[in-house]
């Protein structure tokens, strides 16, 4: 027969193996949301008085502008605040003028969520401002190939002036006639004011941590260093002041190489301003690396380098 120390020896040791299940399911790569924690704003910590639907500020967080006017900034947490939330930062979505379908959206590759099909997800961040006048937001979701989009698909909450923490667990979206196969698609998900709700009411929403996990459990939220969010995020979007070396490869052209730091999403646009001279041409775009030539000789005198570069391979 089991002895009573022999029993209390097992209790211990399946208290142990749950506690490292349990550890083990908290671990990390499990965050299908880029920047969650609002870390990274390659092309600024602000923008304002702003009326388009655009990539403005923090890396991955898309403004969905639907006829509001609004502001969006990264904004540093308050000691006290940063005890209850655990992040350093989070956005800070202010629109001034309100309307239907505004609000974040962050495009979640296709090939990042699609083996969860016929699965739960769940959705955790937390938030706190003010709620558009219908009195509440909406988790919004669907996907798209940018010709063919699935109905989307809702779940309202309603925010209060202090940081909390919301859990939504939902289905798997439905697929409709998006093609899930092309680089092109992606899965939207979006925090927005209420498709329904047409009043151009004021509204602020505080947001970080934002996760999207598999399973029907909202875990702990997976923190992830400045430099690896910062890789992640420059899959889409890359911009440094650096300069590039430009080589004289011809006796009438000037080249300058751009190894880009990760490889993109797809075959990058860009954007640049130069030191010196006029007519630079980029060409032989590829997803890590990008040409550029400018027709002068070797007598051309003058200092002849790239600047300000910006590569977008956003979705």
């Amino acid at each position: 027969p089991m002895t009573k120390a022999r029993e209390n020896s097992d209790y211990t040791g399946l208290a142990a193996d749950i506690v490292a299940g349990d550890t083990a399911a908290r671990a990390g790569r499990k965050n299908l949301i880029i920047n969650g924690a609002m870390q990274v704003a390659q092309r600024g910590t602000s923008a304002t008085s702003q009326t388009s639907t655009a990539y403005l500020a923090l890396d991955r967080w898309k403004t969905e502008a639907s006829g509001a006017t609004y502001n969006v900034s990264q904004q540093a947490m308050s000691a006290s605040d940063l005890l209850t939330t655990g992040s350093a930062n989070f956005l800070r979505m202010e629109e001034t003028i309100g309307n239907n379908n505004s609000g974040l959206s962050q495009k979640i590759e296709a090939s990042s969520i699609k083996q969860f099909k016929g699965k739960k997800l769940t959705a955790s961040f937390y938030a706190k401002g003010t709620n558009p006048n219908g009195g509440s937001f909406t988790l919004s979701r669907f996907f798209s190939d940018t010709t063919n989009s699935s109905t989307a698909e809702h779940t309202s909450f309603s925010i209060t002036s202090s940081w909390q923490r919301y859990t939504i667990t939902f289905d798997y979206p439905n697929e409709g006639a998006a093609n899930l196969a092309l680089s092109t698609a992606f899965m939207a998900f979006s925090f927005l004011q209420p498709a329904g709700d047409t009043t151009t009411n004021a509204w602020t929403l505080d947001i970080t941590n934002v996760q999207l996990e598999l399973g029907s459990v909202a875990t702990d939220f997976e923190h992830r260093s400045y430099g690896e969010e910062l890789a992640l995020c420059q899959r889409y979007y890359w911009s440094t002041e650096a300069r590039f070396y430009v080589q004289q490869y011809t006796s009438t052209h000037k080249m300058a190489q751009v190894r880009l730091p990760v490889t993109m999403r797809g075959t990058p646009t860009a954007t640049y301003g130069v030191s010196a001279g006029t007519g630079w041409t980029p060409f032989d775009f590829t997803i890590d690396q990008i040409s550029f030539y400018i027709a002068t000789s070797y007598s051309n005198a003058g200092t002849y380098s790239l600047n300000n570069l910006k590569v977008d391979a956003e979705l």
